[in-house]
């Protein structure tokens, strides 16, 4: 789908992709996947130059913030369902997704068994493990957060409860050119970028609901309880 017209005096909800204009159907298209989803490979050994190998780090950040903490008490929210969508929509748009839409959770869409980031787990390991604090005070802030990762991983044990997930694509921009200046860093990171700008959008959203006092859990191509291509 391209953009043929100006979005200049859309509403927001919108987007910039007409996908309002798409015929709908009342059942969900049957989506079946041979082999269960791997997590997302982020690095790439073959390109010591790619920007990929540098992003490790800020994916684990987006995948400690998975679950957390919700506000005791519920802000007021629209009574009516596509005003909420609508709301969520814009607000992922404003931070620069693609496309955004709002869905049921499909049974079918729960994973036998979730997509692990086994690299956050052994930083998280090496982050709050016997003998990473080398003061006192340390030793409190190191304290502080392996309660923190302790309880965040103890919400994510639980079965996912949710009936409705929003979903965030970010699109891939042109490859560039062999010749050009700095395409070492880029060729070969189009799902890296799109997965990680993904996840940054995710994380705010979720985090902005737990605010709001609603339960929310952000999924990635990197950690999940779902098969994120079912909910497409």
């Amino acid at each position: 789908m391209t953009r043929l017209f100006s979005h200049k005096n859309r509403p927001v909800h919108l987007g910039s992709y007409p996908l309002e204009r798409l015929a709908r159907q009342q059942n969900p298209t049957r989506f079946r996947r041979e082999t269960p989803p791997l997590e997302l490979q982020i690095e790439d050994a073959d390109n010591p130059h790619s920007l990929a190998n540098g992003m490790r780090e800020y994916v684990n950040v987006m995948d400690r913030m998975r679950a957390g903490p919700v506000a005791p008490s519920q802000a007021p929210i629209p009574t009516d369902l596509q005003e909420r969508g609508n709301h969520l929509k814009a607000a992922c748009y404003y931070l620069d997704a693609s496309m955004a839409g709002v869905c049921c959770i499909p049974e079918s869409a729960l994973l036998e068994e979730p997509v692990v980031n086994h690299s956050l787990t052994q930083a998280m390991e090496r982050e709050y493990g016997t003998g990473s604090a080398d003061n006192p005070m340390a030793e409190i802030s190191v304290r502080e957060g392996r309660a923190a990762w302790e309880q965040a991983q103890s919400a994510l044990q639980e079965p996912l409860a949710h009936t409705h997930a929003l979903v965030i694509l970010v699109e891939f921009p042109r490859d560039a050119r062999p010749d050009e200046p700095g395409a070492q860093w880029l060729l070969g990171s189009q799902a890296s970028r799109a997965a990680l700008r993904a996840a940054e959008v995710g994380a705010v959203m979720a985090n902005y609901l737990r605010m709001l006092g609603y339960d929310a859990r952000l999924h990635t191509r990197t950690a999940s309880e779902l098969d994120i291509d079912h909910l497409l």
